[in-house]
Formats: structure tokens, C-alpha cells, sequence
């Protein structure tokens, strides 16, 4: 690996067959909730290629060692099979194509952020229009779902850093920062709004009880 600030791939083969004594359903929860284990220990220092393909850079080839054994051991204790997991690196004479497959795939990840932020408070505001007498708890959802996009922009900017692809990210992560601040104003709008309404309510009631005690 002279090739330090080159490329690998890791690929890895999840269990996804029902094991002894499993339902479909338990073994399609069991697979989901291991692709989840992965992507929170190996998604902060790679980028994804296809659902079981990431590329990182080779000098964190010792930490994505490590980041399988934590999805190893954190399976283990669920009762789950391990996963395994191989690490190739890329000929240097691949750096460009990797390097341009890697912005690709950066930005296809942080625009994705952006529509699945909309697509949840779209989802959020639907089931609010037909329920409007619960307006807490849409506002807290909706902060939750704001606050886990800000999350997951702040990994994306890291990778953008890591692989060292700032300017080409810029567009996207822009975007995202867009759509985040506005979603954010939306719903600070919406609890204003359900103030007031809170407080019109109160001043008819008061009005209501002096009309009847009069």
C-alpha cells in the first residue's frame, strides 16, 4: 500500500437468508438493522458505491478494520451472524476515475439528504392537515427530523473534506444548508402561528365565561 492518499474498496456479504428458527419478517428486521449497524460505524469514513461497495481512502484502511470488528462484536450481541468483509486497493493508476466516481457518489449522497428531509416533512405536514388539533407534536417531529439532516450534512461535509473534493460538493451541500434553514424557518413560523392561535383561544374563552357569568 505505497499508495497512501489513494483509494480501497471494502465489500462485505450480510446474512440475508432466514436463520434457524427465524420468520421472514424477523429475518428482513434482522437484515435492515444490520445494514444499520455498517453504515454507522463504516459510513463517517467512506463513501457508498452500491449497497455492500464503499470507497475510502487506503490511509484509513486500519480504521475500517477496526469499524468491522465493532459491527462484529455490536451483532453479536443482538444474537446476529457477523458479517464479512474484504478491503481491495485500488491500482494508482485508478485515482482519477476513483476520484471522479467519488465525487459522483458524494453528491448524489447529499442531495439525497435534501429529498428525504423534504419527503419526511411532506409526510410530517400530510398527517397534520389531517389531524390540526396535534400541532406539538408536528413541530417536534419536524425539529427532529431538521436535527437528524443536520447530522448527517455535518458526516458529508467531513467526507467532502476527507476526500478532499470541497469545491465539487459546494453546489449540493449548499442546497441542503438551503433547504434545512428553510424547513427551519417553516416550522419556527408554525409555532408562532399556533401561539397566537393558543392565545385567540384563551381570549375567546374569557370572553365566553364573562358573557355567561354577566
Amino acid at each position: 500500500m505505497s499508495n497512501m492518499n489513494g483509494f480501497a474498496l471494502v465489500d462485505y456479504d450480510v446474512h440475508k437468508g432466514e436463520m434457524t428458527g427465524e420468520t421472514k419478517a424477523q429475518a428482513t428486521k434482522r437484515v435492515a438493522a444490520t445494514y444499520q449497524e455498517i453504515y454507522k460505524h463504516i459510513y463517517p469514513i467512506s463513501v457508498r458505491f452500491t449497497e455492500s461497495v464503499y470507497v475510502f481512502k487506503v490511509a484509513y484502511t486500519n480504521a475500517m478494520n477496526i469499524a468491522f470488528v465493532a459491527v462484529n462484536d455490536a451483532l453479536a450481541k443482538k444474537g446476529f451472524p457477523p458479517v464479512t468483509f474484504n478491503v481491495t486497493p485500488i491500482a494508482e493508476s485508478a485515482d482519477g476515475l476513483m476520484n471522479d466516481r467519488v465525487k459522483r457518489s458524494l453528491n448524489d449522497e447529499i442531495r439525497s439528504l435534501g429529498q428525504s428531509l423534504l419527503k419526511s416533512i411532506e409526510a410530517l405536514e400530510g398527517k397534520f392537515n389531517e389531524k390540526t388539533d396535534d400541532v406539538e407534536s408536528f413541530l417536534y417531529k419536524t425539529r427532529l427530523k431538521i436535527a437528524q439532516a443536520k447530522r448527517d450534512l455535518d458526516v458529508a461535509r467531513g467526507l467532502v473534506l476527507m476526500f478532499a473534493v470541497e469545491k465539487d460538493a459546494k453546489d449540493a451541500i449548499d442546497a441542503v444548508t438551503t433547504i434545512i434553514a428553510a424547513e427551519a424557518v417553516k416550522r419556527q413560523m408554525a409555532k408562532e402561528q399556533n401561539a397566537a392561535d393558543a392565545k385567540k383561544a384563551e381570549a375567546a374563552g374569557l370572553q365566553l365565561v364573562e358573557e355567561l357569568e354577566a
